[in-house]
């Protein structure tokens, strides 16, 4: 039983790695320019998501506000219906899909300049200034 354990660690494990491997060559200058944006903030990072996605984004910006950057999650469907008068034009704003094609994380987008798109496998996120 131990030893059927051990596999599977390692047949996680070398996915894993294969993984960070494929990031890694695929890292161009849109990973710097979205960095760069970040560092020259000057209001707050606003991530948007719907169902697990915005399971994610509200991680994020809890880790992002944790650490000193002013950051919080609004729900891309009540983005729609009043919240994006939270945003600021000195905001970036963070959608987050899985597919990149949800009506409900589309619908924001035309309130926005988006400067950026970064695809990290399936998981899509578009970064822009808001408008």
């Amino acid at each position: 039983m131990t030893k059927k354990y051990t596999e599977l660690i390692h047949k996680y494990m070398r996915r894993e790695i294969h993984a960070m491997s494929e990031i890694e060559q695929n890292i161009d200058n849109s990973y710097t320019e979205i960095l760069q944006t970040l560092l020259d903030l000057h209001g707050k990072v606003v991530f948007m998501g719907v169902g697990k996605s915005g399971h994610i984004g509200k991680k994020l910006a809890a880790t992002f506000a944790s650490t000193g950057t002013p950051a919080f999650f609004v729900h891309a469907t009540e983005s729609v219906h009043g919240d994006l008068g939270m945003i600021s034009s000195n905001d970036v704003v963070i959608l987050i899909s899985n597919s990149g094609e949800t009506k409900e994380i589309l619908a924001p987008i035309r309130n926005y300049e988006c400067s950026h798109d970064c695809f990290y496998w399936q998981l899509k996120l578009i970064i822009g200034r808001s408008v």
